[in-house]
């Protein structure tokens, strides 16, 4: 399968929210994201944020926000030697 990969580019999320993440991997779409789009809510697969000095901001508060978008996989690190905190569909799941 294909993906496109996205870098610091605005998510639309509701009519009050645009976070920018770090990495989105997307979905790749029929239209190839043709004339500069971005991917969609639907299109996500995978959000990456890098967090060295806003780790327990992001990982409180973004990773609720892309759950409650449907977003169902996201990774979140602190820059600390092999620490990633990956969260699932649920957002439960730690990996260190």
């Amino acid at each position: 399968n294909r993906a496109l990969v996205s870098s610091q580019n605005t998510l639309r999320i509701g009519p009050t929210s645009a976070p920018q993440p770090n990495v989105v991997v997307g979905g790749l779409r029929a239209d190839y994201y043709r004339f500069g789009e971005k991917p969609s809510l639907s299109d996500v697969l995978l959000i990456i944020e890098f967090a060295r000095r806003s780790f327990q901001f992001d990982y409180m508060n973004k990773r609720q926000l892309y759950a409650g978008a449907g977003i169902t996989e996201g990774w979140i690190s602190d820059f600390a030697p092999s620490t990633i905190k990956a969260d699932n569909a649920a957002y439960t799941a730690e990996a260190t």
